[in-house]
């Protein structure tokens, strides 16, 4: 089963990507934050395998919060999402 830490500013964003993984038999979403500081302690608290993260939330990103998630877990896969078209900003 892989453990999945959603984490995205938008609560319409996180049930959506809740119902995605939810179709899958070999997923479970084990837990949510709204912002970087509720993701660290999510990492924290929950055993989990991937972190889905939003890049672009109100006050620290999800860039920001990625060497705080890494020092708690430092081989935790973190796939970063934004709807920003910008390449550079996909090259960050």
């Amino acid at each position: 089963m892989i453990r999945i830490l959603i984490v995205d500013d938008h609560a319409l964003i996180r049930e959506g990507l809740r119902k995605v993984f939810r179709r899958e038999d070999d997923i479970e979403v084990v837990a949510e934050a709204a912002d970087a500081a509720q993701a660290v302690a999510q990492v924290r608290a929950h055993p989990v395998d991937v972190v889905v993260l939003d890049f672009n939330m109100p006050g620290r990103s999800g860039l920001d919060a990625l060497p705080q998630i890494h020092a708690c877990k430092p081989r935790l896969p973190v796939l970063i999402l934004s709807m920003a078209p910008e390449r550079d900003l996909a090259l960050r």
